[in-house]
């Protein structure tokens, strides 16, 4: 991974010191309650289950019919209703980060880390996934904090851009 990306991702698992998310300290929680949403470049999806499965993974408290309509919203919302039974395998790249992305969202975090989710996609995927993306985080008003070595895709996407080299925070501030 990405020197950056190492670097934000032990905001989340820190050695030392403590993380806040809203006010509320989440570095003390077992992973599964801090509400963060996780995206990688590698969408990570289990090959053995359905597109649904891999969306359901992070549901295990919910039951039956509430797990699959939960599913079913978080795949239209994606835009792969209807994508439930299929396999990963059966994906092209794009729909498999989409995938990723409807299981990041479906356990409703209070932010999502996305850690160059597009470096691997073709260009007219990539222009499709960051229009999705503007979307749903206005959508859903959640905080978003994404990774990128693409200076173009940071000027497009962000709100405030953060230079981070060797490990260490440059300069933070708006994209002008």
């Amino acid at each position: 991974k990405s020197t950056a990306g190492k670097t934000i991702l032990r905001l989340i698992d820190p050695t030392a010191g403590t993380v806040k998310l809203n006010g509320r300290r989440i570095d003390n929680l077992p992973t599964e309650r801090r509400k963060v949403g996780i995206l990688f470049q590698d969408d990570l999806l289990f090959p053995h289950l359905s597109v649904g499965g891999n969306v359901a993974f992070g549901l295990a408290r919910v039951r039956g019919n509430e797990k699959a309509r939960i599913v079913d919203e978080a795949l239209a919302r994606v835009g792969l209703a209807g994508y439930t039974a299929r396999r990963p395998s059966e994906l092209s790249g794009g729909e498999q980060q989409r995938v990723a992305l409807a299981r990041a969202l479906v356990t409703q975090p209070s932010v999502l880390l996305l850690d160059e989710p597009f470096s691997a996609l073709d260009g007219p995927t990539r222009v499709l996934l960051r229009r999705d993306l503007l979307h749903l985080q206005r959508d859903l008003g959640l905080p978003v904090i994404f990774i990128t070595h693409d200076l173009a895709e940071a000027y497009l996407l962000a709100d405030q851009i953060a230079v981070i080299e060797a490990g260490r925070l440059l300069q933070i501030g708006p994209p002008e």
